[in-house]
């Protein structure tokens, strides 16, 4: 197929309406794929060496997604970068951090020192020679119990 560089602009609303009309709505809400329920005090160096055994990820092996259920927050969660969110969360004695990158608008949610339920994925965070495990955030809403 070829078009005319001054029918593009034609093309597109077209294309965009027929899209529109045509969608049901519920392609338009993102999916997560999530692989397991895990619990804090199961997030360990051990496990994460057996995760690290499924790689190489990519398209045809996506990295393991996990979904953690009623996490509080510690306290000291804060916006980092006016974009991100810098997680210190607990899930009964148990604390992780983690980052989730361009979240800063859910952030009342934390504000609101309820109960979360959390998706993410794990990795290493590397600072100042010390390395630890952290969580990746993908979404996170208010538990619902």
């Amino acid at each position: 197929m070829s078009l005319l560089p001054e029918n593009v602009e034609a093309f597109a609303k077209a294309f965009e309406k027929v899209v529109s009309e045509t969608i049901p709505n519920e392609l338009l809400t993102p999916e997560i794929i999530i692989d397991a329920p895990i619990e804090f005090t199961e997030i360990t160096t051990a496990f994460y060496q057996i995760i690290l055994q499924m790689e190489p990820y990519g398209p045809d092996n996506m990295r393991p997604v996990f979904i953690a259920k009623n996490v509080i927050d510690s306290g000291y969660s804060k916006i980092v970068k006016d974009a991100h969110i810098r997680f210190v969360l607990k899930q009964n004695r148990t604390t992780l951090t983690g980052i989730g990158f361009n979240m800063s608008d859910k952030f009342n949610l934390i504000q609101q020192n309820k109960p979360l339920d959390i998706v993410f994925t794990i990795d290493e965070n590397e600072y100042n020679g010390n390395t630890t495990l952290q969580i990746k955030m993908i979404d996170f809403k208010l538990s619902e119990n």
